[in-house]
């Protein structure tokens, strides 16, 4: 009943497991002055949260929030001002710089005692077209074939060139100016360092706002009828049992259903805690599968863990990115309540140093003894590193195929999808052949052909195939030719990996070549500038085969969005 919405939903909230689906429009005054309260009480805690203190503050209780929020938001707000006006006046500065230090006001004074004193930018091969009687032309400087002229004249002057307009300052003012301001930026800083003491009860005064925040947009989003108002949402089917004892005890009418084609369900993925670290690789590209797609979080975590492995492939670097990790997480593991990444990371390092004693490894491999042999010496070649790669490739791509299939069966559309495992299989083959020039087995053009009939045939259910399939011929044709190029786009697991292993190389060649103190300077920047490239090849490359070519198989489109449920923020 609608005397009853503001106790019904606090304990639907906590209850903790509705995600809402708001029936009527968020707007309103109240709202939007809400929202303006958790975006600047947002806003503040970044801010402080970036000051750096040499030592922790003794952390106090915020009496007067909004005081101090416009406060630190006043302080911040003037930072970037003059930062601005130091950025502009700087472009000022280094214009007027060879011009010398002069102040256009003597030039205001000497113009009312009838001398004219003007700037000009002539082009040298102009120059001598200026009229010299009765003028001092006098070149202050030149550059690009410009000279940059004083004119001075008793009356008025007359020149056919570009006319420099003065400053409203001298450059001694406008450097004056820039240490003035620079000034008052360090005093703001002080001054924001000051407030740093409120970060925790302005971080609790955030969590509340938003609660409150929360709380009245499912008030205002709720569906009212007379005396009655509707919410609608999504919940776990395990925790029904619970809502149905819920709403007995709070006397709520209660109609639970499964979701109806065209709801937009959220996506809440529960694995095994081994699993779930897959979670933060989706939190990083912000995907997510869709309520009636695949969850694919098992298959994403074994094969970009392989993939990072091959992509760095240097046992030394992945002890460095497992050193770092260590680091990260004794540095900041209180203050992050997710430790996910944490594991996560070190598993990819374990996949590195694993990758790099199976192919001798360490900092490049050119600068290794001979005693320093590599436990599969078969990874060392070329061509069977990009056989490996095309093996991968079929065998992920397959995995995707054959679980769509079984999803559609018994549908006589899986028979489609069986015949692009044919033909994912068939341009294996292929690939081998164009690419490591290894002979093609017969078995190939009987996949090819069998695998296009099945997929061509059978992509749309029977009764459609007639109308259907002569439209989707040319289109069919491109992804027949696009499964070849899939085969071939893991082959950047050789190509990267291997350009991570001549960059480690190339930088202990030229350190060798150098001094002593050149070689820890070249040693330093080559290996750290090549630590950074693979990190980025494993964000890059490792995701995209897992999100593209192995999604694009499985017909997964990443249609997602999160499960958020309806509860009070300090106890999520």
């Amino acid at each position: 009943q609608k005397k009853d919405i503001v106790s019904a939903l606090k304990s639907l909230r906590e209850f903790g497991s509705i995600h809402v689906e708001h029936e009527e429009p968020l707007t309103g005054s109240q709202l939007g002055e809400r929202r303006r309260e958790v975006g600047m009480l947002e806003q503040t805690v970044k801010i402080l949260d970036t000051v750096k203190m040499e030592k922790d503050a003794d952390q106090q209780i915020a009496s007067d929030w909004t005081e101090i929020m416009n406060t630190i938001l006043e302080l911040s707000a003037g930072i970037d001002h003059y930062k601005e006006n130091i950025s502009k006046r700087q472009i000022q500065i280094n214009y007027w710089e060879p011009w010398g230090n002069f102040d256009p006001q003597d030039i205001d004074a000497l113009a009312a005692e009838g001398v004219t004193v003007q700037l000009y930018a002539i082009p040298k091969n102009k120059k001598s077209n200026a009229p010299p009687h009765g003028v001092i032309l006098e070149t202050v400087y030149s550059s690009g074939g410009i000279d940059r002229c004083i004119a001075v004249s008793r009356g008025a002057i007359d020149f056919p060139f570009e006319k420099i307009a003065l400053p409203l300052k001298s450059l001694s003012q406008m450097v004056q100016c820039q240490d003035e301001e620079q000034m008052k930026i360090k005093q703001a800083r002080k001054k924001i360092e000051n407030n740093f003491r409120y970060l925790e009860s302005l971080e609790k005064t955030l969590v509340e706002r938003r609660n409150v925040l929360n709380f009245e947009e499912v008030q205002k989003g709720m569906r009212e009828d007379e005396d009655l108002v509707v919410l609608k949402g999504f919940c776990p089917i395990d925790e029904c049992k619970d809502l149905k004892a819920k709403a007995k005890e709070e006397q709520w009418a209660l109609l639970i259903e499964d979701p109806h084609e065209g709801d937009q369900v959220p996506t809440y993925l529960r694995n095994p805690k081994w699993i779930e670290l897959s979670k933060p690789v989706f939190s990083l590209v912000e995907i997510l599968p869709g309520y009636k797609e695949f969850d694919v979080s098992m298959i994403l975590l074994i094969f970009f863990s392989i993939f990072a492995g091959m992509l760095v492939g240097d046992a030394a670097y992945g002890m460095i990115y497992a050193c770092i990790t260590l680091f990260a997480q004794i540095k900041l593991g209180k203050k992050v309540a997710d430790k996910r990444p944490f594991y996560l990371l070190y598993v990819l390092t374990a996949t590195m140093i694993l990758w790099g004693f199976l192919t001798g490894t360490f900092f490049g491999q050119q600068w290794l003894p001979q005693t320093v042999q590599p436990l599969v010496p078969w990874l060392n070649d070329h061509a069977n590193i990009q056989l490996l790669c095309f093996t991968i490739a079929v065998i992920h791509l397959s995995i995707a195929r054959l679980w769509s299939a079984a999803s559609r069966f018994p549908s006589t559309m899986a028979l489609s999808d069986l015949g692009w495992l044919s033909i994912l299989w068939g341009m294996y083959f292929m690939a081998n052949y164009f690419v490591l020039n290894m002979a093609l087995p017969p078995v190939t053009n009987f996949l090819l052909l069998v695998g296009a009939i099945l997929a061509l045939i059978f992509m749309v259910p029977l009764k459609d195939v007639v109308k259907t399939v002569p439209k989707e011929i040319i289109p069919f044709f491109l992804s027949f030719i696009g499964a070849f190029t899939d085969i071939v786009s893991y082959i950047r697991l050789f190509a990267v990996g291997l350009a991570t292993v001549a960059v480690a190389d190339a930088t202990n060649t030229m350190a060798a070549q150098a001094p002593i103190a050149g070689k820890v300077v070249i040693l330093f920047i080559g290996h750290s500038l090549n630590l950074i490239l693979a990190a980025m090849a494993i964000l890059v490359h490792g995701i995209r085969l897992n999100v593209l070519e192995f999604s694009g198989h499985l017909h997964l489109e990443w249609t997602g969005f999160q499960y958020a449920p309806f509860r009070n923020l300090k106890e999520a």
